[in-house]
């Protein structure tokens, strides 16, 4: 469902309260230097993070039992932009992230 997004997905157990994380290869550039790269002007070598979740989160475990193919999408979606902000990056697409936080949220909210 995140294509490209992502290397991989694995689940771990070191993950407690988080329902994800992104990991990096050891020779991947940090947050801290893909900015200050960028800051400079240089242009940033492609990332694929993997990304790692926790099995026994509720979201983790709401995503697996969804069977609406668009909602697992959009949900998965949620998951990876929550662990690239978890972690101070930036969202390739800010607004696509509001309206998919929105539409979840009208779905749940009663009289929405």
């Amino acid at each position: 469902a995140l294509g490209d997004a992502v290397r991989d997905v694995t689940a771990t157990r070191r993950l407690t309260e988080s329902p994800a994380c992104l990991v990096r290869d050891e020779h991947d550039l940090g947050q801290g230097m893909r900015e200050l790269l960028a800051a400079a002007g240089q242009q940033l070598p492609a990332m694929q993070p993997v990304l790692e979740v926790n099995p026994g989160h509720a979201l983790l475990r709401r995503l697996q039992a969804e069977t609406d193919e668009a909602r697992f999408a959009a949900l998965a979606r949620l998951v990876l932009d929550q662990a690239t902000l978890a972690e101070g990056g930036e969202l390739a697409d800010p607004a696509g992230y509001v309206q998919r936080l929105n539409q979840l949220l009208l779905e749940l909210l009663p009289n929405a």
